[in-house]
């Protein structure tokens, strides 16, 4: 039976901005298979490995310039109030993406006693989408999407770094590429991706020790790292420390200790070259030993088949746990059987008599005055009903988490009403009736479409735009909110009026005062669902 706590047979991928390298992981020991570089060819190339690897579960580690890392503060709120507004402001902060998470960092000892989040994204998942597109076409079970900083935080708990206050994890791979990780306790809330320009092994260490300085007092700026504080800086790279003497420049403040990767490597079995070795294949190694690669940024719909799998998977092992339990439990059940036989004759001796006396009595039932089809047809018709109750609380919680992001409008007025709607038009509107006597009655058709399922809400948006700029700005502000709005799946948006309405139709009504422009818009909203 397969570990549920270590990694199993696997593949991983390692996506930069340039390339992806391809790695599979059998019998603890990860093999190098090749590296994609993004092109049509090599995207069929890519294709063509896939249609060999897809039984095993797919692993993707990210190392984008493009992933950003947000740490703000929410109210102290749990359950399903504490997942809805992180779920809102994850919206806010990575709208276009849906390669995105939130964490809960710690709880503030101060105050209110806020909780502390980290927002982060990969923030142009056009990088990644041709890679995952092709997994899914190939039906490949997608384990996990995580990206190099959250890498290095699993390697950091997994090393027993999370017990230090701050740490920054540095990791240069061999296209210069410096990768800087600050944690506290062993919980990543920053990184970033710098490419080193010098190539003069002399000058690699003085650059790295430059670009820690920088980040340190980036830290400082924003209040990630307090002042005067002391930071443990972990440099993993092809080389020791004599080459890029860091160590050093040691302080109380900036504590360097330089790794060499390819020597830590040595305590592992590996047929992996030295070139493809390094800091982001050692911390894959570490974990591979004990712990199972976490899902970082996946969403289901691209975890998909590597769900349905383990769900196949634990129905077969409960389906063998069942059948040895049925076994164990079976035989003093077996042994108690020869005694209840002859019990049973017993009573079913004495429920004859009352068997007999219940038919006498339904007998005597009197006859229902609705059919028994008829029934069940308004049973039927009741609980379609019951299911198709809207309420506008729902569409106005929607437009609330939308117009968060446009801090310039303001509305004046929302109304709402629930519609019915053709599903085929082509077809006489009768023939949708399954319900419904065909008559020539105003309500059928609006009670036909609630039991068919064939309703939607249409809400009337009315606001105002205020602008210190122009008439372009204020038409540029309520666009994107309808665009927002237009982005969630099953939303239509239809403006009834713009600020720069010029319409034969439509007076243009537009306040100006000291110097700041307010402009109505009026927006109109089909909605079919709420997702």
């Amino acid at each position: 039976m397969k570990s549920f706590f270590r990694q199993t047979d696997s593949q991983f991928m390692i996506v930069s901005n340039q390339a992806l390298r391809l790695y599979v992981w059998e019998n603890k020991n990860l093999r190098f298979v090749s590296e994609f570089d993004g092109s049509a060819q090599s995207l069929e190339a890519f294709k063509q490995a896939q249609f060999n690897l897809k039984q095993l579960p797919a692993i993707l580690v990210t190392n984008f310039l493009e992933e950003s890392f947000r740490s703000e503060t929410i109210a102290p709120v749990s359950g399903g109030d504490r997942k809805a507004l992180l779920q809102r402001k994850m919206n806010y902060a990575f709208r276009k993406t849906s390669f995105r998470t939130a964490t809960v960092i710690e709880r503030e000892k101060e105050g209110r006693r806020d909780n502390r989040i980290l927002l982060s994204g990969l923030t142009k998942p056009d990088l990644l989408i041709p890679w995952i597109k092709i997994l899914l076409e190939n039906k490949t079970p997608v384990q996990s999407v995580s990206s190099a900083a959250y890498l290095a935080e699993a390697f950091a708990k997994n090393s027993g770094f999370d017990k230090d206050d701050y740490t920054l994890i540095a990791s240069l791979e061999h296209n210069n590429e410096l990768r800087q990780t600050f944690m506290k306790k062993g919980k990543v809330l920053f990184s970033r991706l710098t490419n080193l320009t010098s190539r003069d092994l002399n000058n690699l260490g003085k650059e790295i020790y430059k670009e820690s300085v920088q980040i340190r007092s980036y830290l400082e700026r924003v209040k990630l790292l307090p002042y005067e504080e002391s930071l443990k800086i972990r440099i993993y790279s092809n080389f020791d420390d004599e080459d890029l003497k860091l160590n050093q420049k040691s302080s109380h403040l900036n504590v360097f200790e330089s790794v060499n990767a390819q020597d830590e490597m040595t305590q592992y079995s590996t047929q992996l070259s030295a070139k493809q070795q390094g800091p982001l294949i050692f911390f894959l190694y570490n974990l591979l030993q004990k712990k199972l690669i976490r899902n970082t940024y996946a969403p289901p719909k691209v975890r998909k088949f590597y769900l349905l799998k383990n769900i196949g998977l634990g129905l077969v092992y409960g389906s063998l746990a069942t059948i040895v339990i049925s076994l164990l439990i079976s035989i003093p059940m077996y042994l108690e059987a020869w005694d209840l036989s002859s019990q049973q004759q017993t009573v079913v001796q004495q429920t004859q008599p009352l068997e007999l006396e219940y038919e006498i009595l339904t007998q005597r039932f009197p006859e229902t005055p609705i059919p028994s089809q008829e029934m069940a047809l308004v049973v039927e018709a009741y609980e379609q009903i019951n299911s198709q109750v809207r309420s506008p609380v729902d569409a106005m919680a929607f437009i609330s988490n939308n117009i968060s992001s446009s801090p310039t409008l303001q509305l004046t007025d929302v109304s709402w009403i629930l519609e019915p709607y053709t599903v085929d038009p082509a077809l006489p509107e009768n023939q949708n009736m399954r319900y419904l006597n065909r008559q020539n009655n105003p309500n059928n058709r609006y009670l036909s479409a609630i039991l068919d399922n064939r309703t939607r809400l249409k809400v009337e948006i009315g606001g105002i735009t205020y602008s210190s700029g122009s008439y372009r700005e204020a038409q540029q502000q309520v666009q994107l909110f309808a665009d927002a709005l237009a982005e969630n799946p099953g939303v239509q948006v239809t403006p009834l009026q713009m600020p720069t309405d010029v319409r034969v139709d439509t007076a243009l009504s537009t306040t100006i005062d000291n110097n700041e422009l307010r402009a109505p818009f009026l927006l109109e909203l089909r909605i079919e669902s709420l997702q």
